[in-house]
Parts: C-alpha cells; sequence; structure tokens
C-alpha cells in the first residue's frame, strides 16, 4: 500500500487514472503468468505484481521522458531508488514469490514505455513553443497533464484570468516540469510580495533563542543595524499577467513609471545552458527571437505604500502594482532587430541578424563551433551572465548626464571553446543599455566586448558629454583563455615589442567619455544609443608614474602590502589606443587588449599587476576590478572596489571639464589624459577590529562574522578564517545628509560556508579607518538552516547547500522624500530631483533595496516554472549607531544649555566663502564607548535655521577633539553648538563668520600668552568687543601655549606679577615639567582651556589663520632643532628627539586649534602651513611660517654672545654704549654674531615663492602678512640672507598701491613700525608672557629698573639701526651712530630712545602693557593700526583690580 502511494499517485497525477489503470491491471496479469509458468504448484495473487509494475512505471518515465522535464531530481530520484532496492529485496526473499514481482517489473516498465511518453520540444524539428496561445497542443492535452484542478492561488488565477494561465503554461513546458509534486508545488506558488520570510538571517540559528530551522519559514530576523523586510520572491507571479519573478536578482535600479508609481528594475544573473538550469524563454521582436539565461524585470510598487513600508509589518502584496519583462525588442550589435537562430548546419547556421555573443562576427557558427555550453532546448540565444547593472535617468546630475532614462547592463562572461576555430571567430560579449520608455535593448560596443561585473555614469560637468565607470573581467571566456594570447601574438606582438598575454584582470580601473548626438563614426545622429552618448566614445584607463608614486607596485601588490586608509596615488586616465567604430571583428582585435600597451608618454596602466613586490603591469594576478559606484553628489568621482578587498575613490574633478571643453572646442573630442588621483579607502588587510557585529553575525561552528570562512578545515570558535574582505561583488555609494562622502553597501561573493556578508560603512577620506557594521548573512554550505533544507518559497531548496550571495542595491529614499508640506521631492522624468533628495534624508531615514541570491533553491515551484535559481529583494531602513548617523531634526544644543561633557568649550576657524572650520572636544566619559565616540554638531544661519548638521568621531588618536570642515553655506554671519551622542548634553554656543565683501573689517592680533604669567584678561577684552561688534575676526600669531616647566623661564626672585600672585606654583603647569610628549602637549593645551578668557574669545568669534611660532614645540624652534631642545651636542632631551618632540606638539597644536586641512606646509605637512583668506577686495589675510621650516642653526651661542652685548656679569649692568672702553669687546662680539647668522634664513624657498606670488597678484586692497617674529628688530632674525628675504618681501610689498601690513608678535611688547615708505608693521604687546623689562628685573633683581630700560633701548635701537641701516664695524662708526641718535645714558627714556631712531621709524613703542593690535580697514580709505592694552601688573588677579582698564594705546592715520 506505501508504494501504491508513494508511486502510484503521483503517476496517476501526472499521466491519468486510464493510463496507470491500465498499467497496473496489465502488471498483475503478466505476473501472474509468470508465476503459473516458472512456479506452477502455488497460486498467486497479481496485486504484489502490479505494486512492481508501478515501480517499473516509474523507472519507465525517467527513461522516456528525461529530455521533456530532465527526470526525477534530487530527493525525488533518491526516493525512487531507494523505493525499488526496499520493494526488491523483499519481493525476492525466498519465501515470497519473486517471479510474480520480477514480471510486474518487466510489465510496468515495457507498458509504461508505451503509454507515459510526454511531449518534448525536438530543437531540430522546429517543435517550440513560444507562448501558449501559439500552440493548439495546449488544449487538447490539458485535460490529460493535469488530471485534477490546480490548488493555491493558481486555481483563482486560472478561472479569472486566461491569458495567466497561457504565461504559465509557456513558463512550465505545459507543465511538463511539474513532476510528482505539483499540489504541493502549486500551494507555494504566491502573487508577488506575499512571502514574508526571510531567506537571509541575522546569527545562525544553532545560536539564536528566535530563529525557525523549518522549510518556508524565517531564521532570526533581529537584525543588529537596521530593519529588513521582504519585498518579492524568486517564484512569486503576477496575478494580473502570471509572469513569474525568475533567476537569482542582481543589478537593480528604481525610478517613477508616473506619480504614484515606484517601478523597481532588475536582472537575474542566469547562465542558461552554460549552467545546469536552463530559465524559461523570454520573446524578443516580432520573429519570435527568444533567449533563455538571464532576464530584465521590474515590479510597480504603490509610491505612498512603499514610502510607509517599513513603519509597518504588512507584507509587500498590497502595495505591488504589477510585474513583467522589461525587454520587448532587442537589437545586436549592428542595430539589428535580433532574428531567430538558424540551426542548419549547411549553411553553417549563418543567422540574419544574430545574437554575436553566441556567434562570429559574421553571424555564423553553429552552437557547438564557439560557445562551450549545451543547445538551448526551448530558445534562440543565451542571455549570459547579465551581472550587475545601473540605472540612469535622465539628466540626474542637473544639466549633465544622459538624455533618456536608461537600465545599463553588461554580459559579464562566458564560455568558448579553446580550439583555433573559436579563438579566431568568437566576438566577445557586450554591454547592454535598455531604453526603458520603448522597452528597446541596444548592444553597444563602446566600452570593448571583454565582458563587464558593472557600467554606472559618472558625472563629468559637461553637457556635450557623457562618463561612464565600466568595471569587470576584461575578457573571461573559460578555457578560450587558455589559448588566446597565442592566437593573438600569431597577428603580431604588442607595439613594444613584447608578446601579449591573456587579457583577463589585466586591467586598471577605467572611465569611458562618450560625445553626444554622434554615432560610431562621428557623424551627428539623434539615435538611441548616439543621442546618449553611447556610439562615439574612448576607453580610458588610470595610469601612475609607479616608480615615484608606488615605489613600483602596481594595483593589487600596493593594496595588499603598502595602502592604508588616505593614501594617496597621483596619475591620470589615459585613453587607450582603440575605438570602437561600429564594426563587429573577432575578440583578437578588441580593445581589451590596450591595457597592456604604453600611454602617450610612456606610463604602463595602473593594472592588478600581481600581490607581490615586483609586480608587473600585465600579471593577471588573483583580483579583478569588481563592482564600482558614483559619487551620489554628483561629482567627478568613482568608487571602486575589487575582488581582493580592497577599495578607494578616482577623483578626476579637477580637470575634467576643461579638458573635455578644450578638446571639444580643438575637434580632436578626447583629452589625452585626465588628471586624476586616487584615494585608497581600505587596503587588502585586517578588517576584523573594524567590523561592528551589534550582537549578531555567529556561525554555525561558533565564530562569527568579523571572519569570513572560506574552508570546511577552518577550526570551530572564534577567530579563525579570513580576515579581510573577499570578492566585494556588490557596492554601491549612497548619499545622505550630514555628510558629504555618503555611506556605502558592501556585498561579498566568496563562497563563505557559513554565510555570505554584507555591511554598511560611512565613507571616510580623512585617513580614519572606515566602520563596518554587520546587516545579515544568507546561505553557505554549514549554515544551520541551509543544511536543513529550508528555503522560501518552500520546497525550493533541494540542491546541495552551498553559498549565497547578496547583489544589487538602490537607495529608494530620493523617491520616497517629502518636503516639510508633505509633497513629493523627486518629480517623474526628471532624475537630478531624485539625485537632490537622496542628499536631504539621513541614514537611518532611508529605504535601501538589497538583493539576495539562493544558488541552491533550485526545486519546487522555481524547478516546475524554469525559474533557474531563487532569491529575494528586500527593503532594509539602516539603523546606525549615532556617530556614523546624523538624524534629522534632533538638535537641541542652541538653548543655551552648558555640559561639563564640552569642557573645553567651542572654537571656529580658517574661514572661506562657503564654510568655516568648527571645534570642540568631547570627553569621553560622556560618550557610550570610549572607543566609539562621537559628537553631533550643527550650524544655523542668523534666522535660527538649521543650514549644515553631522556627526563627527571622537577617538583617542586625537585626544577627542573634533575639528570640522563645514562647507556650503551662503556668506554671512553663524552660531553653532555641538551634544554629546545620546542628544542630551551640549556645549556652548559659538559665534562665526564666512569670508564676504565688506565695506570695512576689524581684526585684533596678538601673542605669547603664558598660563603662570598672568590671567588672559587680554583675550577676555578681545572677545568683549568680538560679542558687540567692535571687531569682526582676531587670530594669533605664535606662541600661543610656552612649554617650560614649573622650574622653567623667568621664574626666579620674580614677584611683581603672575597669576594669583604666585607664578612658581606647579598648579600653574600641567604636567609640572617641561613638555616633551604627545600627552604632555594636549595636558597644556586643556589647561590653557581652563582659562574662561580664553574660552569665551574662542567662542565669540572666527579665528583667521593662526600661526605657530617657536614656544608651541620649544624655544627657539627651527626646522632641524631647537635651542630649547637637548644642546650643542645631542637632539635628544630626556629620551624624546626633536623630530618626535616637534611632531608631538604639531599634533596637539592642529588637535587644538580649528584649522583648516590641506594648507602648504614648509616642511611636508607636520606643520600647520601657510595660507590665505580673501575678505573680498577690501582686505586678503596671508599666514606665514617663520620658523618651521627655516634653515637655522641652533642659538645657545648667538644668545650667550647676544647677552654679553649688554651685561658685564650675572649682577650688575653696563652697557657699552655707557662704558665706552668696552667697546672693542663689544664689536668684536657683534662680528660673531654675525659670522654664525649668516646662513639662517628666514623663510624657505617654497615659502618665499609663495608669499611673494600672492602679494604681486592678490587684488585685493588691503595685505596684511602674518609672522610669528617681528620684521623690524628681532634678534633671533638679524641674519645677513634673513634680511634678504625680507627685503624682497618688503620692496615687493612696495609695488603694492598701499604696501602691505605685517602683523606680528614674539617680543612680548608692542610696537608700530614704518618698514619702508609703503609696508607697515604692527607687534602686539603679548597676552601675559614676561616682557623686556620683566624679564630683566627677575634676572637682575639688584639693578634699576629704569637703568635696564634705558640700556635695553640703547642695545635695540643700535640693533635696528645695525641690521636695516649699515653694518658698524668701527668705533668711528659706533660714535656717529651714538651722535645721530642722541645721548644714551643710563636711565634715559625707552620711548625717547625708539623715537629718535633714524631708519626705519618707529612711531610708537611700548614696554608696559599687555594687549593686542587692531587692523581697522575701510574701502578705499585704508587701513588705521591700532593698540590696546593694560597695564603691567594687571593680571594677577580675576577680575581684574580696580583701576585696571583697557585703553587705546594708540591709533594711526589710515593709509
Amino acid at each position: 500500500m506505501a508504494a501504491i502511494f508513494q508511486l502510484g499517485v503521483p503517476l496517476e497525477r501526472a499521466f491519468g487514472f486510464w493510463r496507470i489503470g491500465t498499467l497496473y491491471l496489465l502488471a498483475g496479469i503478466f505476473g501472474t503468468i509468470v508465476s503459473i509458468i516458472f512456479i506452477p504448484h502455488v497460486l498467486s495473487v497479481g496485486a504484489s505484481a502490479s505494486v512492481f509494475g508501478l515501480v517499473g512505471a516509474a523507472w519507465a518515465d525517467v527513461f522516456v521522458n528525461f529530455a521533456a522535464r530532465g527526470t526525477l531530481r534530487g530527493s525525488g530520484l533518491c526516493g525512487l531508488i531507494t523505493s525499488t532496492v526496499l520493494n526488491i529485496s523483499i519481493g525476492l526473499t525466498p519465501w515470497v514469490d519473486n517471479f510474480m514481482h520480477l514480471g510486474g517489473l518487466v510489465a510496468g516498465i515495457v507498458v509504461g514505455v508505451s503509454l507515459m511518453a510526454r511531449k518534448s520540444y525536438d530543437r531540430h524539428t522546429g517543435e517550440r513553443r513560444h507562448t501558449a496561445s501559439q500552440e493548439t497542443c495546449c488544449a487538447s492535452n490539458l485535460g490529460k497533464q493535469l488530471v485534477r484542478p490546480l490548488s493555491g492561488p493558481t486555481a483563482e488565477s486560472i478561472a479569472q484570468m486566461p491569458s495567466a494561465f497561457n504565461q504559465f503554461l509557456h513558463m512550465s513546458a505545459n507543465f511538463t516540469l511539474f513532476g510528482s509534486q505539483s499540489k504541493s508545488i502549486m500551494s507555494t506558488f504566491k502573487p508577488v510580495g506575499t512571502h514574508t520570510a526571510h531567506i537571509c538571517e541575522a546569527t545562525d540559528a544553532a545560536f539564536s533563542t528566535t530563529a525557525v530551522v523549518a522549510d518556508g519559514q524565517s531564521g532570526d530576523t533581529d537584525y543588529p543595524f537596521g530593519k529588513i523586510k521582504v519585498l518579492c520572491t524568486v517564484g512569486e507571479y503576477s496575478p494580473a499577467t502570471g509572469f513569474m519573478l525568475v533567476g537569482v536578482p542582481d543589478g537593480m535600479g528604481a525610478y517613477l513609471l508616473d506619480s504614484t508609481t515606484v517601478r523597481i528594475i532588475w536582472q537575474s544573473e542566469s547562465y542558461g545552458t552554460f549552467s545546469t538550469y536552463e530559465s524559461y524563454p523570454f520573446i524578443v521582436n516580432p520573429n519570435g527571437a527568444s533567449f533563455t539565461g538571464s532576464h530584465v524585470m521590474y515590479v510597480d510598487y504603490d509610491r505612498a505604500g512603499l514610502a510607509d513600508f517599513m513603519n509597518n509589518n504588512d507584507a509587500a502584496v498590497s502595495i505591488v502594482k504589477g510585474a513583467g519583462n522589461a525587454v520587448e525588442a532587442a537589437y545586436n550589435l549592428k542595430g539589428q532587430l535580433i532574428s531567430r537562430r538558424n540551426d542548419n548546419a549547411t549553411e553553417n547556421c549563418c543567422s540574419a541578424a544574430p545574437h554575436f555573443s553566441n556567434t562570429n562576427a559574421d553571424g555564423c557558427g553553429c552552437w557547438t563551433t564557439i560557445n562551450n555550453a549545451r543547445l538551448p532546448s526551448r530558445a534562440d540565444w543565451i542571455m549570459q551572465s547579465l551581472c550587475s547593472a545601473h540605472l540612469e535617468e535622465r539628466l540626474q546630475w542637473g544639466s549633465t548626464g544622459v538624455v533618456d532614462t536608461l537600465f545599463i547592463t553588461n554580459e559579464e562572461w562566458t564560455s568558448f571553446h579553446n580550439t583555433p576555430a573559436a579563438h579566431a571567430q568568437a566576438t566577445g560579449i557586450p554591454a547592454h543599455v535598455i531604453d526603458l520608455a520603448t522597452k528597446n535593448m541596444y548592444a553597444t560596443g563602446v566600452f570593448t566586448l571583454g565582458g563587464f561585473e558593472k557600467i554606472v555614469e559618472v558625472n563629468c560637468g559637461h553637457t556635450a558629454y557623457v562618463c561612464f565607470a565600466p568595471s569587470g573581467y576584461n575578457g573571461n571566456f573559460g578555457s578560450y583563455n587558455n589559448g588566446i594570447a597565442a592566437a593573438k601574438n600569431a597577428l603580431g606582438p604588442r607595439p613594444d615589442g613584447t608578446p601579449y598575454v591573456d587579457p583577463e584582470n589585466v586591467h586598471p580601473t577605467r572611465i569611458y567619455v562618450g560625445v553626444k548626438g554622434r554615432n560610431a563614426l562621428g557623424q551627428p545622429a539623434t539615435d538611441f544609443l548616439s543621442r546618449n552618448g553611447l556610439a562615439y566614445g574612448k576607453v580610458y584607463g588610470f595610469a601612475t608614474n609607479v616608480a615615484q608614486t608606488t615605489g613600483g607596485r602596481y594595483l593589487e601588490d600596493w593594496h595588499k602590502n603598502v595602502a592604508v586608509a588616505g593614501n594617496t596615488v597621483a596619475g591620470g586616465f589615459y585613453p587607450i589606443d582603440w575605438r570602437w567604430n561600429g564594426t563587429v571583428t573577432s575578440f583578437l582585435h578588441d580593445g581589451s587588449w590596450a591595457f597592456q600597451h604604453k600611454t602617450f608618454d610612456g606610463l604602463y596602466f595602473w593594472n592588478n599587476g600581481g600581490k607581490t613586490a615586483g609586480s608587473t603591469f600585465d600579471r593577471a594576478s588573483s583580483c579583478k576590478c569588481e563592482h564600482n559606484s558614483p559619487d551620489p553628489y554628483g561629482g567627478a568621482r568613482v568608487l571602486q572596489s575589487s575582488t581582493c578587498g580592497y577599495m578607494g575613490i578616482y577623483d578626476f574633478s579637477s580637470e575634467v571639464f576643461a579638458k573635455l571643453e578644450a578638446a571639444r572646442l580643438d575637434g580632436s573630442w578626447f583629452p589625452t589624459r585626465i588628471a586624476t588621483t586616487y584615494m585608497a579607502l581600505q587596503g587588502e588587510r585586517d578588517v576584523v577590529s573594524q567590523i561592528q557585529l551589534g550582537g549578531k553575525g555567529k556561525y554555525a561552528n561558533g565564530n562569527d562574522a568579523r571572519y569570513f570562512i572560506d574552508s570546511a578545515g577552518v577550526a570551530a570558535g572564534p577567530g579563525g578564517g579570513v580576515t579581510t574582505f573577499v570578492a566585494i561583488d556588490g557596492l554601491e555609494w549612497i548619499a545622505a545628509a550630514g555628510t558629504t562622502n555618503g555611506y556605502i553597501i558592501i556585498q561579498e561573493d566568496g563562497g563563505n560556508r557559513m554565510g555570505e556578508r554584507t555591511f554598511i560603512s560611512k565613507v571616510r577620506t580623512d585617513g580614519v579607518p572606515m566602520t563596518y557594521y554587520f546587516i545579515a548573512m544568507a546561505g553557505g554550505a554549514s549554515n544551520t538552516r541551509n543544511s536543513a533544507r529550508v528555503g522560501v518559497p518552500a520546497l525550493t531548496n533541494t540542491a546541495s547547500p552551498t553559498g549565497h550571495e547578496f547583489s544589487g542595491l538602490i537607495d529608494l529614499s530620493g523617491l520616497l522624500a517629502r518636503d516639510a508640506s508633505g509633497n513629493w521631492i523627486a518629480k517623474a522624468g526628471v532624475g537630478a530631483t531624485k539625485r537632490m533628495a537622496e542628499r536631504m534624508v539621513p541614514i537611518n531615514n532611508k529605504t535601501i533595496v538589497m538583493g539576495l541570491q539562493s544558488h541552491n533553491l533550485v526545486g519546487g515551484i522555481i524547478s516546475a516554472m524554469a525559474g533557474d535559481r531563487g532569491g529575494q529583494l528586500y527593503a532594509y531602513k539602516p539603523q546606525l549607531p549615532l556617530v556614523d548617523a546624523p538624524a534629522e531634526n534632533d538638535f537641541f544644543c542652541f538653548s543655551g544649555r552648558e555640559s561639563s561633557c564640552f569642557a573645553q568649550g567651542v572654537a571656529s576657524g580658517d574661514p572661506s566663502t562657503g564654510g568655516f572650520v568648527i571645534w570642540s572636544r568631547v570627553d569621553p566619559t560622556c560618550c557610550a564607548s570610549a572607543t566609539s565616540c562621537s559628537a553631533k554638531w550643527a550650524v544655523r544661519d542668523a534666522s535660527g535655521t538649521i543650514v549644515a548638521r553631522g556627526v563627527a568621531p571622537a577617538s583617542a588618536a586625537n585626544d577627542y577633539t573634533m575639528n570640522i570642515e563645514v562647507t556650503g553655506l551662503a556668506e554671512g554671519r553663524f552660531s553653532y553648538a555641538f551634544a554629546t551622542e545620546d542628544n542630551q548634553r551640549c556645549s556652548r554656543i559659538g559665534q562665526t563668520r564666512t569670508l564676504s565683501n565688506p565695506q570695512s573689517i576689524k581684526i585684533a592680533h596678538t601673542s605669547c600668552s603664558n598660563f603662570p604669567h598672568g590671567h588672559f584678561h587680554v583675550y577676555g577684552e578681545m572677545a568683549r568687543m568680538l560679542e558687540t561688534g567692535a571687531l569682526d575676526a582676531w587670530t594669533h600669531v605664535g606662541d600661543y601655549i610656552y612649554e617650560y616647566g614649573a622650574s622653567g623661564y623667568a621664574m626666579g626672585g620674580w614677584s611683581f606679577s603672575g597669576r594669583d600672585g604666585t607664578p612658581n606654583s606647579t598648579a600653574f603647569y600641567s604636567p609640572p615639567h617641561e613638555i616633551l610628549r604627545i600627552d604632555d602637549y594636549r595636558l597644556r593645551h586643556k589647561q590653557y582651556l581652563t582659562d574662561p578668557n580664553l574660552m569665551r574669545l574662542r567662542a565669540a568669534g572666527v579665528n583667521v589663520g593662526q600661526i605657530v611660532d617657536d614656544h608651541e614645540t620649544a624655544n627657539n624652534a627651527w626646522a632641524g632643532g631647537a635651542e630649547g631642545h637637548g644642546n650643542a651636542t645631542s637632539s635628544v632631551e630626556d629620551g624624546v628627539t626633536w623630530a618626535a618632540r616637534k611632531a608631538a606638539g604639531m599634533q596637539a597644536w592642529r588637535e587644538y586649534i580649528p584649522t583648516r586641512k590641506g594648507a602648504r606646509s614648509t616642511d611636508g605637512g607636520r606643520t600647520v602651513g601657510y595660507r590665505r583668506f580673501a575678505f573680498g577686495g577690501l582686505m586678503e589675510v596671508v599666514s606665514m611660517d617663520t620658523r618651521n621650516g627655516t634653515a637655522f642653526h641652533r642659538n645657545d651661542d648667538i644668545w650667550a654672545l647676544h647677552n654679553q652685548n649688554i651685561f658685564l656679569n650675572g649682577t650688575s649692568f653696563i652697557s657699552p654704549f655707557t662704558d665706552m672702553t668696552r667697546l672693542p669687546g663689544f664689536l668684536a662680539v657683534r662680528a660673531q654674531m654675525v659670522a654664525l647668522q649668516e646662513a639662517r634664513s628666514q623663510f624657505t624657498s617654497d615659502q618665499l615663492s609663495y608669499i611673494l606670488d600672492t602679494i604681486r597678484t592678490s587684488t585685493a586692497e588691503n595685505l596684511v602678512l602674518l609672522s610669528g617674529t617681528q620684521f623690524v628688530s628681532n634678534i633671533e632674525d638679524t641674519t645677513a640672507h634673513a634680511q634678504v628675504q625680507l627685503q624682497q618681501i618688503t620692496a615687493a610689498c612696495d609695488l603694492r598701491p598701499r604696501g602691505c601690513i605685517i602683523l606680528s608678535g614674539d617680543v612680548h611688547n608692542g610696537y608700530v613700525s614704518q618698514l619702508t615708505a609703503k609696508t607697515r608693521e604692527l607687534t602686539s604687546p603679548s597676552v601675559s608672557a614676561v616682557g623686556l623689562t620683566q624679564n630683566f628685573v627677575t634676572t637682575l633683581p639688584n639693578t634699576n629698573v629704569a637703568t635696564i630700560q634705558g640700556a635695553i633701548a640703547q642695545s635695540l635701537a643700535f640693533d635696528r639701526i645695525n641690521m636695516l641701516q649699515s653694518r658698524v664695524t668701527s668705533p668711528a662708526e659706533v660714535t656717529r651712530v651714538l651722535t645721530s641718535v642722541g645721548q644714551f645714558a643710563g636711565g634715559v627714556p625707552y620711548d625717547t630712545i625708539i623715537a629718535a631712531s633714524p631708519t626705519p621709524k618707529v612711531p610708537f613703542s611700548d614696554v608696559g602693557h599687555n594687549g593686542f593690535g587692531i587692523t581697522d580697514c575701510v574701502a578705499g580709505q585704508g587701513c588705521s593700526l591700532r593698540m590696546r592694552g593694560v597695564r603691567l601688573g594687571c593680571l594677577a588677579q580675576t577680575p581684574m583690580p580696580s583701576g585696571c582698564v583697557f585703553n587705546e594705546l594708540y591709533s594711526s592715520p589710515r593709509a
């Protein structure tokens, strides 16, 4: 009875009651006759013979119907074998009538062969059905083939929509593919969007408390970083048309069909007869030509329903409007409508209009002559492995881009025979472009015919051109490749005389430049391909001088062994010496070979080149340039990945428009080089520490998804497997609000035995390693659910468990975004509105479509309907941590709430016309995790509208400081603030401004702020003036911090000033010792920011171009050392080299000062560098570096000699001007000083050129130069070479109508100097650092202050005269100088002596105040130089004592 139900019922359903009943009866009779003949003494009944007849009938079905339906597969065949063995083993035992059983078995086979033959479709006799309506067989045979009505939703469809049933008949080949499980299979056949169960999962079921290991049901769906829902499943159908979704999903896109309908279009990566599973054919063209292999299909969704889809738990079926084929007509490389294939061997199978991927260049060659695949059983041609794809909307970049909305896809690989005939004839495989308005598909050869992974449009910014970036194999043609190089070389070697190699994977990153409105011959044309720039164009490859840029390494080698995040390679895109001209030829003449040629200037393309040092441009390596993605913000940038797990951005924006315009104007059309810079985002390196699993991603073997398991031999437990990314086979770059570099989603396809992975990450171009958030996993040979044959739909997981693959991505957010009034932003047919809307949606508010390929889901309804293999489309809504996902309308820190989480306050600096840098530091204790810390930030305009926002990462690597470059703003004034990750704790509110074009401007500058020397009341006054509008901006010209410890500079015996009257207290030194290391410098910066006046100033206004002097690192620093570091014989102090100390000091400075990245530098980027800021036509400010790149020598001896100028010994003071007997010794000392300083320079040659060029080219009315050292009389800079440099600058300034203004500091006292006729210098007093008077009172406490003041004045006056007027070499000249100055006697007022100096004129000097300078400019009237200060002794207390007020010390006329 078991055999009757196991075998008889399915046979009866498939072949009808009368056939199986007749067979059953005849088998019983024949078995009885055989038994009577051989054992006449035994009475037998024929029932058991009938049962064996059913076994024989089942095998007859296998024998005669294999061609029609491929017989039983998988579990069905195993069941038949088991049943046969079991019945025979029982039936042939000695105590049973085995002759009866054998007779029934033979009768079942013989009768079955006669009665059970099914309809087959003979390719060679032409019996091929294209749709059910074209055949007469179906109606007459339907009753016989379907004995019982179909169950499930199909029955209703058949009754209500006959056209749907016709489609079912077409897909299932008259249901001959259904086999014996039709009822159970049909119960899984559902309308599109019905299934809600997930094939993918968050973690393996073995480690999940929620997963169900049951066919047709979900596993763990508690995804760690977002919500996932099913949009559709392969094997579902459209009730309206009967169309079933077919094949593993891959490349996809979405657009607005109309204002209420979103059409999602995608292709299947199917292989036809190149693999096991042959998809049902789709019909193209009026002539009925058909394709198997890859399909391109669509599903239409209600727009409003899709926008709300992720906010509910409903199935997608209620929002599905329809589904169908996206291709109705197909054109070949010659522009012909593809015809049906000619199989007549006597005519060499020449077809009138072939699909050239399956023929030779003449359209000839019988199938097996070229193709290494079975003959298609039901179709003419194979659309082979349409891999990824991209949808490009009309003018999606605004005024540039393609002019039709199109879907561009491509055949990826194929398999030709490795024979001379195939080598000579095979044409390769093209890209295909679908006009979505007409459903016409056009083959194009412009990208070469080497096959592609993905082709995307990139914005090159020119209305006459289009740019695309193709990626992929470059000639993966199976065994054909083994002999192709020899065939190519038989035609001749490469241009340099060397032999060609197999071109597969020998290629660089590529772009294509196409001219719109030109055909393949360059003639004006309006056809689809021509008007979209896809007929006339050039392929370009990236090349670089590897000897200069990569140490001789090519692509894979460099990424595997050198590249880390942020590394760059300078080069260019160069055209290959091939162009598609519309002529179909053998692949031997294709452009895929041209990447083995040199560029016009002798470079090799930056091809993969192998993975070891010594790589060469023509080594295939183990990688291919896999998926790519265009800059979603519309830049001329493309993000390129590799199967070896590395990726980066190629930026060719700097000159692409200019180069294209020049080529257009001169008629050459195509530039010879487009400058490009490549930046690595991820090398072929360990990413384990960069992956965040969110508590999920556990593998069946106890490992987790930080690792890639590619072998069954990997030990169980955590830590085994591959630590890099493997085979990145899906990639999309996604724009989002709050970031200008967006996000990427990565999908792997490497055969992970535990389940393929997919990740999302925020793109970082600042050199900080990216964080990859785990989304989901699927499939795998060792995965628990996959091994248990769980599939969706149920009954489909019948093949051996294998890897799945996430593949294909779309950002739907632009199509679903609404404005504040609830209106849709994107408009149908206007692609730019979708792109714009995408950039406005925060990442955590997005809906992203992801595809999943499930390669072992081949049974059930998928097999029955010839659906290739299974898969799903998902909607994914990310939920990333705040560190990488700024949200919308979630910033509440403009209310004035201030938290200790931002104890160092806020600051802004380095303004531009559209932005500025904002700064703060977040306390790591205020973060959820010190290793993953961040803060939100926002900027609002004068109306209170938030105009920029984001989330800034903060880590121990930068001491939790954040420097954010805000761009894209209008000119004006703004406020800004920071908030903690939880949005609960706020910084103070800062005020800032962009550069603008004002009619007047007032900028304050100061210098030399020494924390122990006094409270920073000077900063408080500057802040007050900024807050009241009396100042517009401020800057600091150096010595922002001091490096000394408690026993350092100017401390001994000091009693008349200092912070709180105790300047020697270690409480004012954090750390208490001299700072040498990075943590020391950071502590010192934080200590300075405990002064409320400094915090107030930094928040009150923008800092324009702050520079460094020496004490930011060490006293009297220069390029190679410092007087304050080490000694004359050693550059090491306390185990720290000068290079390490300088790097530490400058790193801390960059961390704590709001400074724009990318400034030119005097020492290769280790210092802040020099830069310029233009306030319209009124003023330009130039920041100079007068220390860190200078060719100074050590200053110890120079300072010792200088002290001899004014000191007799350490306890008393005698001036050489007072005691003329000391003049000979004084002159000898002067001579030594001059000799020591001769070789020193003030500026590097590069910086000097930069400054001089700026002076000469600036069109600003007033030019301001910021200098760390004083021009007029700083002893550290009075050298012969430096003097020449200073004179060059002042001479250049004098050629300007208003000369220049030098703003300086360093000497702790205030001066106004007239350097030349047109150039003035304003030297600010110090913020708090002791000046010359305080310094010598401290050093010589027994000497009268007035005497010291006068003597200092004498010495400085002499130095000034000596430097800028003459070289004093004799007592007679000294007498002349003294006579011209006047009588210098001890105690002569300092200002009196300075005022008497002949050249240059110093109209004002001050040694009695702390303060700052003000440069006050009015358009057309020039600038007034002002000085403001408070008298010495007012800094000891806070608040300042009564009687301590800031006064205007000096104000010059405007000039």
